[in-house]
């Protein structure tokens, strides 16, 4: 697949703060990364594949910085024009779509991912991920847990977890 240069919009408008607050964690984070992912909504802007004709759309990962405002709590900017269109493949303007977004919370030792659709943020109602306690605990080899949202099949072992919970704001 061809590799481009994307452009980022100088004057980005449509920004969401977004918050983490982290509870009841049985330790500590070092520090907090986000990253957002964007991919091309208009397919027809993208050249079909030679043999199957298929259109396969590339994705770009900006990341943005998660500040630590209180031991618990991180805040973010999440911007939904943060990619400008352009012609890359000569079929007309590909236009960008934030579809996701993940968060890195990092131990000494651990890496514990979340992640969520672009769409939760924009609701602007509170969204709340697990962890599993035993996630968190350090040992001599990095681990690589996700976080995940409560059912009806891990209710039952709501103890056993602690919760981070990310809200999206409109920034005006």
């Amino acid at each position: 697949m061809e590799k481009f240069d994307v452009e980022r919009n100088s004057h980005p408008r449509v920004r969401y703060q977004l918050t983490m607050k982290i509870n009841k964690s049985p330790g500590p984070f070092d520090s907090a990364k986000g990253s957002m992912t964007y991919e091309i909504r208009n397919q027809s802007c993208v050249r079909p594949a030679p043999i199957s004709g298929v259109r396969v759309s590339q994705s770009e990962y900006p990341e943005f910085e998660m500040k630590k405002i209180a031991e618990d709590t991180y805040v973010g900017d999440v911007y939904f024009d943060l990619l400008e269109g352009g012609d890359y493949y000569g079929l007309g303007v590909c236009y960008w779509r934030l579809q996701s977004v993940n968060i890195n919370l990092m131990t000494k030792s651990n890496i514990l991912r979340a992640g969520f659709s672009a769409k939760k943020i924009q609701d602007e109602q509170p969204r709340d991920l697990y962890f599993l306690l035993d996630d968190y605990e350090q040992g001599d080899r990095p681990k690589d847990n996700s976080a995940v949202p409560l059912n009806e099949n891990n209710k039952k072992f709501l103890d056993e977890f602690f919760s981070v919970t990310f809200t999206g704001k409109r920034m005006f």
